[in-house]
């Protein structure tokens, strides 16, 4: 109905824009006839200047004459365009009123589809709430179920560990002791070691001193044996000194007597 109204306001716009342009160019013919007729009129008014007046009377004449014109022809468009425009506003009442007949026929019946519609989205929405429900209960009981589960695996698993802590700490324990026990006989052996040790030490502090005392007494023995000798020899080179000193002068002396 929408499409056949504006058909329609585009023909009557057609229809107007064509009567326009048949005006103007009925104003351009009337006007160039005027003015033909008045270039007609200046041979007369050189002639003679009383026809002035009777060729503006020609003037307003042909004036009056095109708008007489033209407000005919704009009357028979206006009668014609309010004629096919009631025509068309009849057509359209019509058609409005089929349409209405139409749409309060279609809204009864879609009135009750919807109704239709809501009752079986209302079922379809409780069966889906129940399934949900019952989905939801055994999810509860599946979930539960697994909580026991985990927790006895949790206690399961403690108790493993506190098992499995008490062996290592039983088993710390013994190590414990056995590197003690270890310590305590490394402890005695060091102990008996450094008796040892001090018996070894004072053992040979004393054959120090011993041989210490033994060295000075040889050294002492030594040195007075080295002097007596060394007084023995003194004695037997003053005494071969003299000897050879006597030898000498007594060589001397009988070489000299000799020579004499």
């Amino acid at each position: 109905m929408e499409t056949d109204n504006q058909n329609g306001m585009d023909y009557n716009e057609e229809e107007v824009c064509q009567t326009q342009a048949a005006l103007k160019v009925d104003q351009k013919n009337d006007i160039e006839c005027s003015e033909e007729e008045v270039s007609q009129t200046p041979e007369a008014l050189k002639a003679d200047n009383h026809n002035k007046e009777e060729v503006c009377k020609k003037k307003q004449i042909l004036k009056v004459k095109n708008t007489n014109n033209s407000t005919n022809k704009l009357s028979e468009i206006e009668a014609s365009l309010s004629k096919k425009i009631d025509t068309d506003l009849g057509e359209v009442k019509s058609d409005m009123g089929i349409l209405g007949g139409k749409l309060d026929f279609g809204l009864s019946g879609l009135d009750k589809k919807i109704e239709e519609l809501d009752l079986k989205f209302e079922g379809a929405l409780q069966e889906e709430k129940d399934v949900n429900v019952g989905r939801v209960n055994d999810l509860k009981m599946a979930l539960e179920e697994e909580k026991l589960l985990r927790v006895q695996d949790i206690e399961i698993a403690k108790n493993n560990l506190l098992e499995k802590i008490q062996e290592e700490r039983s088993a710390l324990e013994d190590k414990n002791a056995e590197v003690i026990k270890m310590i305590d006989e490394d402890r005695e052996d060091l102990a008996h070691l450094g008796k040892k040790i001090d018996g070894e030490k004072r053992e040979r502090g004393k054959l120090l001193s011993e041989l210490e005392y033994k060295m000075e007494d040889d050294l002492s023995k030594c040195t007075n044996k080295i002097n007596t000798d060394i007084g023995a020899m003194r004695e037997d080179l003053e005494k071969e000194s003299a000897q050879n000193k006597a030898d000498s002068q007594r060589y001397i002396q009988t070489w000299t007597h000799f020579m004499t």
